[in-house]
């Protein structure tokens, strides 16, 4: 065999250590920036919270926007996505409602096979013991999701090609484990990263091999077979299961369970047997990772209107100030040891990255703020009717970042105005094109089926195909399946519901 040596040129995409320290301070809520930079001041001699301010005046932005402001006006194509391959909120309350509640009545399961409770299905402590030499999830106290997966990529013999395909779907991943606008990650990943739908296919199971099970599914459907795969192929009516959720899961969530075992030509036993062990799965893998300890929100940014202007300003209580300790820096540069140089000056590396990392982040964030309150200034004079359709592509273009950099400081960052306190990510929405060429957001159709469903005549509601009809005297053409979805999004019952409920208050 002849041997050869052969040069080649070849261009990759690596993020070095100092990119990702700033890109996982940017996901971080601000409680969880508090708590991680609190425990990094404790260890890191080189890091001291300032008694006062002396550059607040640059993280804040409280000249009047208007549409001539440096955050120039853009216009991205949009497409309507496809919704109903998506993990909606309305379905994995569905199924969580069908897993958590007692249904012995109504499906048939015995008192013993209902022994196991919901709180003894899941060591939510053993899913934060995971090795990882990252530095910020040693420090929290309480892993986010993000963190927890992204500490798991680590650890595997990733290309580079795939590192930045795994952690853009990690980045896309909701407080539930979910992937839930799969159409428009493919389109972004074609776009931005110039990836193939093949490439995407062939990661996406990678990351649905990570910890939580179930973790990375576009639907509840995925997730709870991911779930049944992981477990041993010869536990107890597994096959049942996957059976069910394949081919009966409508059936399964309604408890037809007579039904089902007709459908599947499977004696009622066995379909039991197999439900008990779907209702020990869980419909939200990532749920575990949410922050509960936090009983109210606060704001990291304030949106005033000050001389017929809107204002954005950082809230400066949320996160201390931060500076280098002097102290420590002279002691380096009297010290004689090489040894000591070496050591300290480490720790002088990471006061630097986490100084740097928390700038990028505010800098970002109110740039952020500022691009989508410019946008969606209708909403913050007028309401949600006047929510336009908004992507982070556009935002991301205004900004001058990568539009991954947008989900992230968008993510568990909540901005206050005089209509309440809103996540940044609720001013992305899908969009339905009028009659009239208009793109009208579905967070405005929504508001608009809210409030005609409110003043409606309560003997004779609207059902949804006159709502369908209502928005096209407007010039809104949407499907009735689409109102529907949006109806149950609102927690507004069917119209049969509300014309019984009507019944009843009048004493009918």
């Amino acid at each position: 065999m002849r041997q050869t040596l052969e040069l080649q040129q070849r261009l990759q995409t690596t993020l070095t250590p100092e990119l990702q320290h700033v890109l996982r301070i940017m996901q971080l809520s601000s409680t969880e920036l508090q708590r991680q930079l609190q425990t990094e001041c404790d260890l890191n001699p080189f890091l001291e919270i300032a008694e006062t301010s002396n550059e607040g005046d640059e993280l804040t932005y409280d000249k009047p926007i208007s549409t001539t402001d440096d955050i120039d006006e853009v216009h991205v194509e949009r497409s309507e996505l496809d919704y109903e391959s998506s993990a909606s909120t309305t379905q994995v309350e569905e199924v969580t409602d069908f897993i958590t509640k007692d249904g012995s009545q109504e499906t048939g399961i015995t008192e013993t096979d209902q022994e196991l409770d919901w709180s003894d299905r899941y060591d939510y402590d053993s899913i934060y013991t995971t090795e990882t030499g990252d530095v910020l999830a040693q420090h929290s106290g309480s892993l986010s999701l993000q963190d927890h997966l992204r500490s798991q990529a680590q650890q595997r013999p990733l290309s580079d090609r795939e590192t930045l395909l795994i952690h853009f779907l990690i980045d896309a991943v909701n407080s539930d484990g979910y992937l839930d606008d799969w159409l428009d990650i493919r389109d972004t990943v074609s776009e931005q990263l110039h990836a193939t739908e093949t490439e995407l296919e062939k990661a996406l199971p990678i990351l649905q091999e990570f910890s939580p099970s179930g973790v990375g599914a576009r639907t509840v459907q995925e997730s709870l077979k991911i779930q049944l795969y992981g477990l041993r192929p010869t536990t107890a009516y597994r096959d049942v299961a996957l059976t069910i959720i394949e081919k009966g899961f409508d059936d399964l969530v309604d408890k037809n369970l007579s039904k089902l075992a007709t459908r599947l030509k499977t004696h009622i036993n066995d379909i039991n047997k197999a439900v008990k062990l779907i209702r020990s799965l869980n419909p939200r893998p990532g749920a575990a990772f949410a922050d509960i300890s936090s009983s109210y929100l606060t704001p990291d940014l304030v949106v005033l209107k000050r001389n017929d202007e809107w204002t954005v300003s950082l809230n400066d209580s949320i996160c201390p100030d931060i500076k280098i300790s002097d102290y420590y820096v002279n002691l380096i540069r009297k010290s004689q040891s090489k040894e000591n140089k070496s050591y300290m000056k480490k720790y002088l590396t990471r006061a630097r990255a986490w100084l740097y990392g928390i700038r990028t982040r505010n800098t970002t964030l109110l740039k952020t703020a500022i691009a989508i309150v410019t946008e969606q200034r209708g909403f913050f004079e007028n309401g949600e009717a006047k929510l336009r359709p908004l992507t982070q592509a556009e935002i991301a273009l205004a900004v001058g970042v990568h539009p991954s950099t947008i989900s992230r400081i968008t993510t568990q960052k909540f901005l206050t105005c005089s209509r309440g306190t809103f996540e940044l990510k609720y001013f992305f929405s899908s969009f339905i094109r009028s009659t009239q060429g208009d793109d009208v957001s579905s967070t405005a159709i929504q508001a608009q089926i809210k409030k005609w469903t409110d003043n409606e005549d309560p003997t004779s509601p609207f059902s949804d195909a006159e709502l369908v009809q209502k928005f096209r005297q407007q010039g809104v053409t949407i499907a009735r399946r689409t109102i529907t979805k949006y109806r149950q999004n609102l927690n507004i019952p069917s119209t049969r519901e509300r014309r019984l409920d009507s019944a009843d208050q009048l004493g009918f």
